[in-house]
């Protein structure tokens, strides 16, 4: 419905919508169905779905290599000193 609002009158057509969001939404129920309404997402589908994809593995990616950094800067912190062993003590 945005798009039906912002580009009313650009095509040179008459101004058949109201001034605000209510009204267009009535407009378009009435003369074209509840259909209507979805007229035009799968456009916007093709266009959201890809970046939305694209955050989302950049962000699964980020995260798994942190915990990775993560994981290996905790085995390298550990040391163990085998020369003075508790056994060799007694």
């Amino acid at each position: 419905m945005r798009q039906r609002m912002h580009s009313e009158g650009a095509t040179g057509r008459v101004c058949a919508y109201n001034s605000d969001l209510l009204g267009t939404f009535k407009h378009i129920i009435r003369t074209e169905g509840y259909g209507g309404s979805y007229r035009g997402i799968l456009p916007e589908y093709f266009r959201v779905v890809p970046s939305a994809g694209i955050v989302f593995m950049t962000n699964e990616t980020h995260q798994f290599f942190k915990a990775y950094q993560q994981k290996t800067n905790a085995l390298s912190s550990i040391s163990i000193d085998l020369t003075h062993s508790p056994s060799t003590h007694w």
